[in-house]
């Protein structure tokens, strides 16, 4: 790749860039402080933001290898943050990848003032995944905190699928994310993406009773009056029924949370309500009744208390750029910079360039 020298002439550029990365790169300290302190007061040589052969600055490389101290000063010497490697990746998206000293990074770079950090919370990589998605795939939840505290959207839909950071957290099972986006950051769990799926579908699709029963109790109350809602769950709990809520989930694409709806109070209750939830529409459900012969439960919804429609569709579609599927059909089938302190870094962090 060709080496971008800022005004360096060649053998100049090479003797200056080669030290600083290969410094960072290893944790040589000495060697970094010498730099830094040419850096400091000789900044129109643009060595601060050079590229090696990955397109990677020293920013890049001092995020990925944890050392928030060489990090602040870069910055502070006129680092860019917005300049991307060869995968897309920012100063900040490098830093949610930085794994356990992700936290640490991030907060230093979210404190450092730079006017264009704010833009980068906003910023998609390669893939299409925003910030708060990478945060969501570090498991952090301290990283999810800081950047919403930053301005970042937690709606925010990656481009690929559309998913938000709840769809993507419930997709990889964790518990703790899902409860931490719904109950502190107040993500939005009728959110739909690209195909059409709210968060239940996907908890449905992995059969997670657990995570079902979250959603469930994070979503909004079915808008039926209360006495038609209790006359309908007779009707389909009653000792006649002879389990028609069961085959109500399944003509309604819920047959994976049957399961998990035996264990609750009322099978039906809970039906209706993730039925709300997954974004089922009321001539679904009437027609699902009409068509196994329950006629009496028809005519309680047919009530002027119920005409206000639901959302559109309950089917769990696999999601994709391109068109989406069923799921059970698949399954089926800062001031002025400082001088350089002595002691810029400590230890030698293992190095995890691209």
């Amino acid at each position: 790749m060709f080496l971008e020298t800022s005004g360096l002439e060649g053998a100049e550029g090479e003797r200056l860039w080669r030290p600083l990365h290969l410094a960072i790169i290893h944790g040589q300290t000495s060697v970094i402080e010498q730099i830094a302190h040419v850096i400091y007061h000789a900044p129109n040589l643009g060595v601060v933001n050079l590229t090696n052969h990955l397109h990677q600055t020293p920013l890049h490389l001092a995020v990925i290898t944890g050392q928030t101290s060489v990090v602040s000063f870069l910055l502070q010497v006129g680092a860019d943050p917005a300049l991307l490697d060869r995968h897309g990746d920012s100063a900040v998206h490098l830093a949610l990848r930085a794994r356990a000293s992700a936290p640490d990074v991030l907060r230093t770079l979210l404190r450092s003032g730079v006017p264009s950090m704010p833009q980068l919370l906003h910023l998609p990589d390669f893939e299409g995944l925003y910030p708060v998605h990478l945060a969501v795939r570090a498991r952090s939840p301290e990283c999810l905190d800081l950047l919403v505290d930053n301005g970042a959207e937690v709606e925010a839909a990656e481009r690929q699928g559309g998913r938000t950071a709840l769809h993507l957290a419930t997709e990889m099972e964790e518990l703790g994310l899902v409860t931490h986006l719904v109950t502190k950051l107040r993500a939005n769990v009728n959110a739909r993406t690209f195909a059409g799926n709210t968060p239940l579908h996907l908890a449905a699709g992995l059969g997670s009773p657990t995570l079902t029963r979250l959603l469930l109790k994070a979503g909004p109350e079915m808008p039926l009056e209360d006495t038609v809602l209790q006359n309908l769950e007779h009707l389909l709990d009653g000792p006649g029924a002879q389990g028609s809520w069961a085959e109500l989930a399944e003509r309604l694409g819920l047959r994976s949370l049957v399961d998990t709806y035996r264990k609750t109070a009322s099978p039906s209750g809970s039906l209706l309500r993730s039925y709300k939830l997954a974004g089922g529409d009321l001539a679904g459900l009437l027609d699902a009744l009409s068509d196994m012969g329950l006629e009496e439960g028809v005519r309680l919804l047919r009530g002027p208390e119920t005409r206000e429609k639901l959302p559109s569709t309950a089917e769990v579609k696999e999601d994709s750029a391109y068109g989406s599927q069923s799921v059970e059909q698949e399954a089926e089938k800062l001031g002025p910079p400082p001088e350089p302190p002595g002691g810029l870094c400590h230890g030698h962090p293992q190095p995890q360039v691209h």
